[in-house]
């Protein structure tokens, strides 16, 4: 965010893995970030401050995404709050009972920042600062990082459990594990830290595939 603006999302997810997953997202480019387990609690939240926007999944206990955007549209005093949901629904069934819930967007599962941050900014029109484009890193070519066969299925495995996790932190660790490296690895190491930084579980799949490719080659 470029400074002067001071905008605090609500995210109502019941996984904590996900909500940490927006938390550190929205906090890392400047937003302020309040959480809610469930609908119930979510509705709690928006009674006791406003918030501009809330970041809504949909399958929840107590109070499912649904029925509670159903009654923040009821009340009169949260009812322009913009709401999107958080959901891995395609189905346009589901998109069609979710539009008359009163879901303002959607934002699909697995995350994606970019598309996280463009539906931010058409919502709330949001002032981002310009950076200059960081020089694309090279894919990890396993050749030449040295590692040994068994090594190499044990990072594969690893790397696989800790994307279908959603888990940063065994994303990090491995990351720097392969950096401190002697017997290769770096490169590997580097490039999961950089997808892993900018939260990019699509890039990680992709990379899982990769080396899976180049280990049957």
């Amino acid at each position: 965010l470029e400074s002067g603006q001071d905008i605090t999302i609500l995210i109502v997810d019941d996984r904590e893995a996900n909500r940490d997953i927006l938390v550190k997202l929205l906090q890392s480019a400047g937003f302020a970030t309040v959480t809610a387990v469930n609908g119930q609690e979510g509705l709690d939240r928006m009674r006791e401050r406003s918030f501009p926007l809330v970041l809504m999944d949909v399958r929840m206990p107590v109070m499912n995404g649904i029925d509670a955007t159903s009654h923040i549209r009821q009340d009169p005093e949260l009812k322009d709050t913009i709401v999107i949901a958080v959901t891995a629904s395609v189905f346009p069934e589901f998109k069609n009972r979710a539009k008359e819930a009163g879901f303002d967007d959607f934002i699909a599962k697995p995350l994606r920042a970019a598309e996280l941050f463009s539906k931010i900014e058409s919502h709330l029109n949001v002032r981002y600062a310009k950076e200059e484009p960081a020089p694309e890193a090279e894919h990890a070519d396993t050749s030449d990082q040295e590692l040994s066969p068994e090594l190499a299925a044990e990072i594969v495995t690893r790397l696989q459990d800790a994307v279908r996790m959603r888990n940063i932190s065994a994303l990090t660790a491995l990351a720097a594990e392969l950096q401190s490296k002697r017997e290769g690895g770096a490169a590997l190491g580097a490039r999961i830290a950089r997808l892993a930084g900018s939260f990019d579980f699509g890039g990680l799949e992709s990379l899982v595939q990769e080396l899976n490719s180049n280990s049957d080659s």
